[in-house]
């Protein structure tokens, strides 16, 4: 497989960038893999509600659930982050066996983790 991984759109969120801006950029960053001839794997913006002055959770959901939808509409492979990384308290938190310290990056368990869930989607 050419595979093409698609993430990010946490420090959009951070600077206050409007969702629609953020969701325009996804969608023209899995267009252009797709269009490329990639397999495209989308990841979600990961959980962060306990890094430090996130205060954008509303955002980080609603980006998350247009991308889903975008990639099922497009044949792209999506991963949702919140079930496996995420806590399930809200805001959601980053779970602490994959939180490197900063409630907003993976340690290396997490980032061994993405890459196993990112391999089983295929």
């Amino acid at each position: 497989y050419r595979v093409c991984i698609v993430e990010g759109g946490t420090n959009d969120l951070t600077a206050s960038v409007p969702t629609g801006d953020i969701i325009a950029a996804w969608e023209d960053g899995i267009d252009r893999c797709l269009a490329a001839g990639f397999v495209t794997v989308g990841v979600g913006i990961f959980p962060r509600g306990n890094s430090s002055g996130f205060t954008q959770e509303a955002a980080r959901l609603t980006v998350n659930a247009a991308i889903a939808a975008y990639a099922a509409s497009n044949g792209v492979l999506y991963l949702a982050p919140d079930t496996t990384y995420g806590t399930g308290t809200g805001p959601v938190d980053l779970k602490a066996e994959f939180d490197a310290g900063d409630g907003l990056h993976l340690d290396c368990d997490g980032q061994a983790q993405l890459a196993s869930d990112i391999g089983a989607l295929f």
